[in-house]
């Protein structure tokens, strides 16, 4: 049997030094919660980050299609492409 892989990675960049924190909380919007990186304490989406996926794109707000896989997961924005977790 072969075993199915998934996707290179494609979509945008997530680390560098405008993010700071977790890698899916960026510059713009919270990969959690969706809401302004600088407008709330996004202490307790840190933590989930660690042991979720995002479900809000940290680019432009949109809301994500997750999928949740035994080995890990993806998260596809309609407007910056897919992440692989």
């Amino acid at each position: 049997m072969t075993e199915s892989r998934a996707p290179e990675f494609s979509g945008p960049e997530l680390s560098g030094p405008e993010f700071s924190g977790p890698e899916f909380c960026g510059p713009e919007f919270c990969g959690h919660c969706g809401e302004r990186s600088e407008a709330l304490d996004h202490t307790a989406c840190h933590e989930r980050l660690t042991m979720e996926p995002p479900r809000y794109c940290v680019h432009c707000r949109r809301r994500m299609k997750v999928q949740v896989a035994p080995r890990g997961w993806s998260a596809d924005c309609a407007e910056h492409g897919p992440l692989l977790g």
